[in-house]
């Protein structure tokens, strides 16, 4: 994490399945809310974006419950 709070995770790789790769994702976003600290207010996760490792990044819309398909 940087200073603006800005998290670059790798989430899986190319030979993962949709669903693998789906499930990453739903684990860190859940694990990443969980280490919201008590006094933080508003929407703690405002933007995500995902790419490759040199790619353009697309943005998510990241809602209150898990991703699904």
């Amino acid at each position: 994490m940087d200073r603006q709070g800005n998290i670059c995770v790798p989430c899986g790789k190319l030979s993962f399945s949709k669903e693998a790769l789906l499930d990453n994702v739903n684990t860190l976003i859940e694990a990443i809310r969980s280490e919201r600290p008590a006094a933080a207010k508003g929407q703690f996760i405002r933007t995500m974006a995902v790419s490759s490792t040199m790619g353009v990044g697309v943005r998510v819309i990241v809602k209150a419950e898990a991703v699904e398909e």
